[in-house]
């Protein structure tokens, strides 16, 4: 009986190990997407920033241009896609 009961958590367990495995490699995957997409925007934008930042503005200034430009679902999903119009991105 005790072997029976071993052998049916060790299942249960094997299969939070997996689930567990899967969301950090997610999460990995993620935070990598989401550094790759706020690098290439920054990237696009080095001369406005590099000019900005010469006519004086403040590091709190940039970071809100950078950041706060616009809501994210916008900003990574309308940009560079033909159909935006469809979504009312240039309404």
């Amino acid at each position: 009986m005790q072997q029976i009961i071993e052998r049916s958590l060790g299942n249960a367990s094997l299969s939070a190990s997996l689930v567990l495995g899967f969301a950090v490699l997610s999460l990995i995957l993620a935070s990598v997407g989401l550094y790759g997409v706020l690098s290439y925007l920054t990237t696009q934008r080095t001369g406005e920033i590099g000019v900005r930042m010469t006519l004086g503005a403040q590091s709190e200034e940039i970071l809100r241009l950078i950041a706060g430009r616009r809501p994210a679902s916008s900003s990574l999903w309308t940009d560079d896609w033909p159909g935006a119009s469809a979504f009312g991105r240039y309404a």
